[in-house]
């Protein structure tokens, strides 16, 4: 038998199978959403991450520069970066903080909103693709296996309530 990616399945002990095939869908999963996006003139979104957690975590809320990269995980110089890149195309506002004037609030501009809303549209359609045939029971029951996991990759890193993505507070 044979898996993705043309390699002897049945060579593989049951954990290397899953990452093996965790591999393959992750590179997948990447170039259709990039195969997409390029195909809706989206390449403008140079940083989706920090687009998609301003429209979702900050919710019109004044979000500082250093809060938006504790919560995508990076380091704040690398979303000092990103944030100048967007801010020339037209995608995020900066505005000085009037209460400290060293920190600079970052919010989407209405061209920001938009070109991520197209941006959900076009990852949406990927996954309408990727999950195409699979009955609700059984994306349920996968939604269980994966969220299992999740729960237990977060025992194993050590972090604060507040870094946590699922948690919604702050």
């Amino acid at each position: 038998m044979r898996g993705p990616g043309d390699r002897r399945v049945e060579e593989l002990d049951n954990i290397d199978k899953l990452a093996e095939i965790f591999r393959i869908f992750r590179h997948l999963n990447h170039l259709c959403i990039e195969r997409e996006m390029s195909k809706r003139g989206l390449s403008k979104l140079s940083n989706p991450k920090i687009m998609f957690t301003l429209k979702h975590r900050a919710q019109n809320s004044p979000v500082t520069q250093k809060q938006l990269a504790k919560w995508i995980g990076v380091a704040p110089p690398t979303v000092a970066v990103s944030i100048k890149r967007m801010e020339k195309a037209g995608l995020v506002r900066k505005q000085a903080n009037q209460d400290d004037l060293r920190e600079n609030f970052i919010a989407l501009t209405e061209q920001g909103r938009n070109l991520t809303d197209e941006s959900e549209k076009a990852v949406r359609e990927v996954y309408e693709n990727v999950f195409s045939g699979f009955q609700d029971s059984e994306m349920e029951e996968l939604y269980g296996y994966i969220y299992r996991m999740i729960t237990n990759m977060e025992g194993m890193v050590p972090r604060k309530p507040e870094d946590c993505p699922r948690n919604e507070e702050e």
